[in-house]
This record gives C-alpha cells, sequence and structure tokens, in this order.
C-alpha cells in the first residue's frame, strides 16, 4: 500500500466544527483508503517559542521588514492596507527541518497539504519524485472579515486571491473540497 504524509495545520478531530472537522474527514477517507498505519499527520505551524531569526531586532523593524517582504513577494496592493492572509505562514527554518527529518523517516509515496501556504515543501518533494495533492478547505484569501463594499479591501483580498490561485496551480493535484472553490480552480 502507498504511503501518505498529511500535513494539515488543524488537528484531525470528528467532535468539532469547521476545519478540524474537515480535516478529520480528509485523514479519515486516506486511512479508509490506504490504511491507518501508512498514513501520518505532519503539522506546519511554529513550535511555540521558536526563535525567528538569530538576530534580535526591535519589533518596529522587524514588522516593517515582514510588511515590505509581503508587497514585495505577494501583494503589491498591501502598500494600501493589511489582510492576515500570507503565504509564509509556514516558513519558519526549524519547521522545514522538523519537516525534512519527519519525510525522510516515512518515506511516503504522496504527500497530501491542506494549505497552500505549505509551497515550501514543493521543491523538496519534486526533487525525491513524490507528487503533492492540495486540499484546502477554503481560500485563505477570502477566509477574512472585511466589507466588501470597501474598495481598498476588494483590491486587498482579491491580490491575495491572485497570489493564492497561483499557489494553487504550482501543485500536482488539487482537490476542492468546496463546489465554489473548485469552480475558480
Amino acid at each position: 500500500m502507498p504511503k501518505v504524509l498529511l500535513i494539515t495545520h488543524l488537528p484531525p478531530n470528528p467532535l468539532r466544527s469547521g476545519g478540524e472537522n474537515r480535516s478529520y474527514q480528509v485523514l479519515h477517507d486516506l486511512q479508509t483508503a490506504v490504511g491507518v498505519e501508512n498514513v501520518v499527520v505532519f503539522d506546519p505551524r511554529v513550535p511555540k517559542g521558536a526563535a525567528r531569526r538569530g538576530v534580535r531586532v526591535p519589533w518596529r523593524i522587524a514588522y516593517g521588514l515582514r510588511r515590505l517582504r509581503v508587497i514585495v513577494r505577494e501583494n503589491p496592493y498591501r502598500v494600501i492596507g493589511e489582510t492576515q492572509f500570507s503565504m509564509t505562514k509556514f516558513d519558519h527554518p526549524e519547521l522545514i527541518t522538523k519537516y525534512r527529518a519527519a519525510f525522510d523517516a516515512f518515506q511516503p509515496d504522496l504527500v497530501v497539504t491542506q494549505h497552500s501556504a505549505c509551497l515550501w515543501s514543493l521543491p523538496f518533494q519534486r526533487q525525491r519524485g513524490i507528487p503533492t495533492l492540495v486540499c484546502p478547505h477554503n481560500f485563505d484569501a477570502l477566509d477574512d472579515n472585511f466589507a466588501i463594499d470597501r474598495k481598498r479591501q476588494l483590491q486587498l483580498h482579491l491580490g491575495d486571491l491572485a497570489v493564492e490561485i497561483d499557489a494553487l496551480r504550482q501543485y500536482d493535484a488539487r482537490l476542492m473540497i468546496s463546489k465554489v472553490e473548485a469552480a475558480f480552480v
């Protein structure tokens, strides 16, 4: 049987609502298809207390550098405002080292990720010839409270949505849980 590595930032739990329940549904379906022993879950969240970088800088400078990074790399509309969306939320160096160790220990035949921000893992899997399927719960770019009638907010979120759809395009396959999101992709 093939071995599957599931990358999910929401702990699978059948008794909860929302994302945790959807994570459980995906995990359950994978375990049913390939067996419980052939599926391993990896949590891509930054470990508590982990230092982001070796050099400590004042928080205002760190904040400004993060904003500049997002504006340059992701969404130029972020010059006019902020959103909760980020493609860099799971790219902590300590986390990537932990992921590579888990990957090498398990040696999966398929990787399933539940967040488009796990794009950092693609080169690692492609180098080893392992296909990667993305199965997001929803578009994170649109999963934010904002007034649709405010033109600036709409531009910000559409810019984020374009970044997220481009990220989804880079995966080997996409499985959308929602029919509305499937229509986008």
